[in-house]
């Protein structure tokens, strides 16, 4: 590939990034809030007076996948939580939650995904 010099007064080019154009900075992307490792943590100890140690493990356990996946998957989006709330809500006899259970697991998850 050969080397261009800019002569005097040529508007500079679109950045390129070895060829392709960079991906966007952070405020400008659209990349989902998730919830991350350190804030499923932080979840997990405010529920801690509230759920039970079982109930604590199966909701661990529920959005464990979410929380596994790498790169920028990893965590858990506001669109992966609410599908998982609709199933809790909707089978109730295959999970231990009360329904005032699944409230304050709301409760907190909604607070660490608003933007």
């Amino acid at each position: 590939m050969e080397k261009y010099e800019r002569g005097a007064g040529e508007a500079r080019a679109p950045f390129i990034f070895h060829g392709t154009i960079p991906p966007t900075m952070g405020f400008f992307s659209s990349t989902p809030k998730r919830i991350s490792k350190e804030e499923w943590e932080k979840i997990r100890l405010s529920l801690y007076g509230k759920l039970d140690e079982k109930e604590r493990i199966e909701l661990e356990k529920f959005f464990r996948a979410d929380l596994s996946e790498k790169g920028i998957e990893d965590g858990i989006t506001r669109p992966e939580f609410e599908a998982g709330m609709s199933w809790l809500r909707a089978n109730t006899t295959k999970h231990v939650f009360e329904s005032s259970d699944l409230e304050q697991i709301a409760k907190y998850f909604e607070e660490h995904l608003q933007d």
